[in-house]
């Protein structure tokens, strides 16, 4: 690293964290380009050259002479970054700055000593948002959960997009590249590399803070603004939600943990093992534990796959003593979350009751892609998807069973949906062949606009029920894009 010679002014290098001498650090705002002084100006000489006349060079200057005069340090380092209203607690770097020192010393633009990081300890808690016992050592970052830390930055500013991030990087304790041009990927990879080493699930207790945030994101917040209502976060008592190690893959962050269904709605709520307070958090749900925590919402978008839904919301997780293995998108672009929304299939009347037939919410597959209050079944952003309904007799085994089978694939252009019927007794035959029906959807599933299933009667064949599927016209239906499809459901006696 490199440090000012408080004597000369010089820049003089010191390598291996042995060798390197007690120096003062100048924490301050950086001014215009044109004031400040760069590193290759601050060679010998330069106090008698038109650079001393700049004001970045003057605090420098007297940086220096505070250091050898006061604290007999031999060098000084300035950081570029008035006080209380001063627009140097809402730097993103002088967050570390003022966690890290143990002695700090606040000087006023006339370089008055203010006060130390000791004697205005509330007042710089009060601007900080930072707990007095967190800001004078008494208490670990470590304890601190990640929302809380992230909190922190929310309201702070960095010149460049990618120093959200890496301004983060001392308080989390992780290392990585500083890739400037990158922009918000910093931030996500910033919480990739968090994950790697904690299982503070609070990571994920963030809420969107845009006007018209999406309906669908991926699991990691896209900036530290999004942490900005999580300030008062507590950890619960893993006692009663004790989650399995997480981590990151290529499918997006794996997670084993409770996952409880809204039936209503199709969507799962996952506990994020943390409680908010303040005007964003929940209020208190009667169904929920008084002392769980919070979570959010998911959407089943595939077999194993989710993705945040509703990213502006927290809500009450619900008491669930199993888990579920499954995995959460860690990022959603723009036209993958609108990729969901449009991407669907609209049962036009209500299919809970069809006839003599009745479909429970545990008869629909991947449990989640289908949203009941609205009769939408998802097909998901990964452009391939398959599910089925199971609907059976409701009163008697008179009749057999049947199957609703369904496939969206990206590559057929503005006709993905396929749709198939089935009976029970022909689905145990099929049903192991699942994977391969991508092989052979062609022959298996009908593009028609109506298709049909006979269910004889299982004690007189000659009697039957016939389901009967039909593809809503273009003309005839109220669909959002060229993407989705209206279907009708009918059982009638053949």
């Amino acid at each position: 690293m490199w440090l000012i010679n408080t004597a000369t002014y010089e820049l003089e290098p010191f390598t291996g964290s042995k060798n390197i001498p007690s120096y003062a650090i100048l924490s301050h705002t950086w001014g215009k380009d044109k004031d400040e002084v760069s590193f290759k100006e601050m060679v010998r000489g330069v106090e008698s050259s038109p650079t001393a006349n700049r004001e970045g060079f003057k605090k420098i200057k007297m940086t220096c002479r505070l250091a050898r005069k006061e604290h007999h340090l031999d060098y000084a380092w300035p950081k570029s970054q008035r006080f209380q209203d001063c627009k140097w607690f809402s730097r993103g770097w002088t967050l570390q700055e003022l966690l890290a020192p143990r002695d700090i010393l606040f000087f006023d633009a006339s370089w008055t000593c203010r006060g130390t990081k000791q004697t205005l300890r509330v007042e710089i808690s009060a601007n900080s948002r930072i707990d007095v016992d967190v800001l004078m050592g008494t208490r670990s970052l470590e304890d601190i959960p990640i929302a809380v830390r992230m909190s922190w930055a929310s309201t702070r500013e960095t010149r460049r997009e990618e120093d959200e991030a890496y301004c983060l990087l001392g308080i989390f304790d992780v290392n990585m590249p500083m890739l400037y041009g990158e922009g918000q990927k910093a931030f996500f990879r910033l919480q990739e590399e968090i994950i790697k080493k904690s299982a503070d699930m609070s990571i994920f207790a963030w809420m969107a803070l845009e006007v018209n945030p999406p309906l669908y994101t991926g699991l990691l917040a896209r900036s530290p603004a999004d942490f900005r209502h999580s300030g008062v976060a507590t950890i619960c008592d893993y006692g009663h939600f004790d989650p399995a190690p997480f981590s990151i893959n290529n499918r997006g962050v794996s997670l084993q943990t409770i996952l409880y269904r809204k039936t209503t709605t199709g969507l799962h709520i996952m506990p994020v093992n943390c409680k908010l307070e303040g005007e964003k958090a929940p209020k208190y749900d009667p169904h929920s534990s008084r002392h769980g925590p919070h979570g959010i919402y998911l959407r089943q978008v595939g077999r194993l796959d989710f993705v945040r839904a509703f990213p502006s919301r927290i809500v009450n997780a619900i008491s669930n003593d199993s888990t579920t293995r499954f995995q959460v998108a860690t990022q959603l672009s723009t036209e993958q979350a609108l990729f969901i929304d449009q991407h669907v299939t609209f049962i036009r009347s209500p299919c809970d009751f069809i006839g003599d037939f009745y479909l429970s919410s545990k008869a629909v597959h991947p449990i989640g892609c289908y949203d009941p209050s609205q009769r939408i079944i998802y097909a998901g952003h990964t452009g391939t998807f398959l599910g089925y309904f199971h609907f059976e007799p409701e009163w008697t085994k008179e009749f057999d069973t049947f199957y609703f089978i369904f496939r969206f694939d990206r590559s057929r252009g503005k006709d993905p949906w396929r749709y198939a019927l089935l009976s029970g007794r022909h689905w145990t035959h099929k049903q192991p062949y699942r994977a391969h029906y991508a092989s052979y959807s062609r022959s298996f599933f009908a593009p028609g606009k109506e298709m049909s299933l006979r269910l004889p009667r299982v004690d007189d064949e000659s009697k039957a029920k016939k389901v009967v599927l039909t593809i809503v016209p273009p003309e005839s239906r109220e669909d959002r894009t060229p993407w989705s499809r209206t279907v009708e459901f009918a059982v009638m006696d053949e």
